[in-house]
């Protein structure tokens, strides 16, 4: 029977990562074997030795520790290079700790939409309850097409404001499906013919920040199809693993600078595509 793989990095969050698998053994089969692999991005908390005995006797998670925290896209794509190499994957879903699967038949519409797309990347409809307020109504995807586009990239070096009042432009955009577009960090449905194709899920590695932006330059160079589909649904607790870092202050600083980080090697990869 072939596989469908959840990819979840923990950090410090046990609860949200127990709220995570949970909400998945609740999903309907669809046809699929669900295996949920768990990477610990060395927490150092005792979450990973919490977790591991918690599900201990549950042979469809496995668990796999970190020696030193490396980062979002390093840790992610040791967790994606593990699953590749193992047989019978028909998907891999790649989510945050803080995803909850809200839609019991998603993989049912997941495969649904592959069958009617040939997606190589699919991103869901992500909703933050905790952002009801800001931006649009709590969605947070998929990313706006100036988002990747240089000089609001430019402009986001020094003035992160400014996606606030530019997202206000695009009111009804995240209720609609989109092709070829970057979709959100937190949830990423990944199709055989990307896994076939690719040894890595994130390049380069930025370790915080700016992945999708990054994966959706690859895709565009390779003619890889990408799907925002709005009728797949999930919940973001949103940044439980990033507020581990430390208080307010220094949790804004760390964004500041991994994202300004991020957004320079965005700029530098996409002078290699021209």
């Amino acid at each position: 029977m072939d596989k469908i793989y959840f990819l979840i990095l923990n950090y410090r969050t046990t609860k949200e990562t127990q709220n995570c698998i949970n909400s998945i053994e609740k999903l309907e089969k669809a046809g699929y074997e669900s295996k949920i692999v768990v990477i610990d991005n060395a927490s150092g908390d005792g979450s990973y030795e919490y977790l591991k005995n918690v599900y201990k006797e549950n042979s469809c998670i496995e668990f796999y520790k970190m020696n030193d925290n490396v980062g979002f896209s390093k840790a992610n794509n040791y967790g994606y290079s593990l699953i590749r190499n193992k047989k019978d994957v028909a998907f891999i879903i790649v989510c945050n700790s803080d995803i909850e699967f809200c839609q019991k038949d998603i993989l049912v519409r997941i495969s649904k939409e592959y069958k009617r797309s040939r997606f190589y990347i699919l991103g869901p409809c992500i909703f933050c309850e905790s952002e009801l307020k800001k931006y649009y109504h709590g969605y947070q995807s998929p990313a706006f097409p100036y988002e990747c586009k240089k000089w609001y990239v430019w402009v986001e070096l020094f003035d992160f404001c400014i996606r606030t009042a530019t997202r206000i432009l695009y009111a009804r955009y995240r209720k609609i499906r989109h092709e070829n577009t970057s979709v959100h960090g937190s949830c990423i449905i990944l199709s055989p013919l990307f896994i076939e194709k690719e040894k890595k899920l994130f390049y380069p590695e930025t370790q915080f920040y700016g992945e999708e932006r990054l994966l959706y330059l690859r895709a565009k160079h390779n003619s890889y199809k990408t799907i925002y589909e709005p009728g797949i649904k999930v919940n973001h607790l949103q940044g439980r693993a990033t507020k581990q870092l430390g208080q307010n202050t220094e949790t804004e600083l760390f964004k500041i600078v991994n994202l300004k980080y991020a957004a320079n090697v965005y700029l530098e990869e996409l002078e290699k595509y021209k």
